[in-house]
């Protein structure tokens, strides 16, 4: 992926919380399970965790597992076909402008499990972000999909991914007894993905920054050995005396965390250097109200 900071698309940092993320999903796989479902905050980063993952996945043979990642698309996706049509579109697959829900599912079936008969455990997976747009009705797609590869003796495990506040509405109906057969086959396994939570693991995400991008704005004093991992200690007590009692957060979002540490290493330090703590604590108090925290939770307090 690149490393550069100002390309919000493709900038990623390895976490510890990725590779937690990376050992859930590997045990679900290596233990057979059909599914499971991943809730997380909003801008916590569990849909760029899952993009660098997703190639990184192994069976117990130590192949890897073919991963297909389809996100739901907000708009115009209220009907089965309209998923089939829209996973199709995901895959790049040419289907007629009237082709049925019917001969999309065919075509796709077709499509997995020529990829599950890549490794020796005949797995496939498909990784579903955007839980939470989804109908009941939409979801027996991937039911669907499963049980017509399992007639080839083919495994797909389809993991959802989704919002903790919006997704708890399609939740709450996969929990009825009308919706045991979905709830057993993909929803029995829940993981929380989350962000930033004490000063160790910031400690390990700022030396990965430090990695790539201290260097590039502060040669000199990367150069002298000054890494703003050093500082880590006060960029928490910051955000924990000034922000996260204030706004009840769990977790630190690393979009909100990227953003704060872009505006530090670009334009705060540059500028007025490293020297005195008393700035730095300003400076960083500065960065994280420009990060957007503040004004998104309050948004989401007030929906």
């Amino acid at each position: 992926m690149s490393n550069d900071i100002f390309n919000p698309s493709s900038f990623f940092v390895e976490t510890p919380m990725v590779d937690q993320l990376k050992t859930q999903i590997q045990s679900w796989l290596w233990n057979g399970f059909l599914g499971g479902y991943i809730l997380g905050n909003s801008r916590a980063g569990k849909s760029a965790a899952i993009r660098a993952i997703r190639n990184q996945l192994q069976n117990r043979h130590g192949q890897q597992i073919p991963v297909h990642l389809f996100s739901v698309p907000e708009r115009d996706v209220t009907t089965v076909a309209g998923v089939f049509k829209k996973l199709c579109y995901s895959l790049r697959m040419k289907i007629e402008t009237r082709a049925t829900a019917d001969v999309m599912s065919n075509d796709l079936v077709h499509y997995f499990a020529d990829l599950a008969c890549t490794n020796d455990t005949k797995q496939v997976v498909i990784i579903v972000d955007e839980m939470q747009r989804l109908s009941i009705q939409q979801i027996e797609v991937f039911n669907e999909l499963h049980d017509a590869l399992a007639n080839f003796k083919l495994n797909l495990s389809v993991i959802f991914v989704g919002n903790i506040k919006t997704s708890e509405p399609i939740l709450k109906k996969i929990k009825t007894p009308q919706c045991d057969h979905i709830w057993g086959r993909f929803f029995k396994n829940e993981y929380l993905f989350h962000g930033i939570r004490n000063q160790n693991e910031l400690s390990l995400v700022l030396g990965e920054i430090d990695k790539t991008q201290t260097g590039i704005f502060l040669p000199k004093e990367f150069q002298s050995g000054w890494r703003v991992e050093s500082i880590s200690h006060l960029i928490w007590d910051i955000y924990i005396k000034d922000f996260k009692s204030d706004l009840k957060i769990h977790s630190w979002g690393m979009q909100y965390f990227i953003a704060m540490i872009r505006i530090l290493l670009a334009d705060y330090l540059p500028m007025y250097g490293i020297k005195n703590e008393k700035e730095i604590r300003i400076m960083v108090q500065n960065c994280i109200e420009a990060s957007g925290l503040v004004e998104d939770l309050v948004r989401v307090y007030e929906c």
